[in-house]
């Protein structure tokens, strides 16, 4: 399996000694949904990547839960121990200590996204921090051959390809992510069985149509239908 690499300490402030903008509370949130429902992965992948964790445990994380998750494994607190070094500590915790409180203080899967939107937000406001200061020291260092425009060109550039990418904070979600896949790697595809809701005519994830004419019945049929599928029955 392809992880990431061991998660380095980073440095978590910019110019002045002020901290970046980051929400470590709402990121174990997302890993802790994850973790407790692995369907809650499919829509916070939509807004974010490992890189848009601060906390580079947290990317560590999120990217063995990836990799677990496309791989249609399980992706739980105990299935990613092994991928987590032995002599890792955070907070004074074991590696398994912490995956632990990660799933005892999870979100909602519906609640996920909200906190993804917030992790996705901030990770843009460092890029353009960085992207700020690299326009700083261009300024300061530039050749007094190249023009100031020039150097603010590139930067508004460099802005708008960060906001456009990750979707802006405006954008309900981000673009989906999309992997072409080649006729080989499609037909080794192993796709379970789409199960039945309503046997034999409500298939998951489907949709259908009840037609007849006017005063035959539907509405009733449709309520009891309803109900049967909430109790669990037939």
């Amino acid at each position: 399996m392809n992880v990431q690499q061991r998660p380095k300490v980073i440095d978590d402030s910019f110019g002045g000694g002020f901290p970046l903008p980051h929400n470590i509370e709402a990121e174990q949130c997302v890993l802790g949904a994850i973790l407790i429902n692995n369907e809650a992965f499919a829509y916070v992948n939509r807004l974010i990547d490992a890189e848009d964790f601060f906390e580079p445990i947290n990317q560590y994380i999120f990217g063995i839960c990836r990799n677990l998750i496309c791989e249609r494994k399980l992706a739980n607190p105990i299935t990613i121990k092994n991928f987590l070094p032995h002599d890792l500590t955070i907070l004074n915790m074991t590696a398994s200590q912490y995956v632990a409180r990660l799933a005892a203080e999870a979100t909602t899967v519906i609640n996920a996204p909200d906190y993804a939107k917030v992790i996705r937000d901030l990770a843009i406001r460092r890029h353009i921090i960085l992207a700020a200061e690299d326009c700083a020291i261009a300024a300061k260092t530039a050749a007094v051959d190249v023009p100031a425009e020039a150097i603010a060109e590139d930067t508004i550039k460099r802005i708008s390809e960060i906001t456009s990418f990750r979707g802006g904070t405006g954008s309900n979600e981000a673009a989906p992510q999309i992997r072409p896949l080649t006729a080989a790697e499609f037909l080794q595809l192993e796709l379970p069985p789409r199960q039945k809701i309503l046997a034999p005519w409500v298939p998951e994830k489907g949709l259908v149509m009840v037609y007849s004419p006017r005063r035959m019945g539907k509405t009733l049929f449709g309520m009891s239908s309803a109900y049967v599928i909430g109790i669990g029955g037939s």
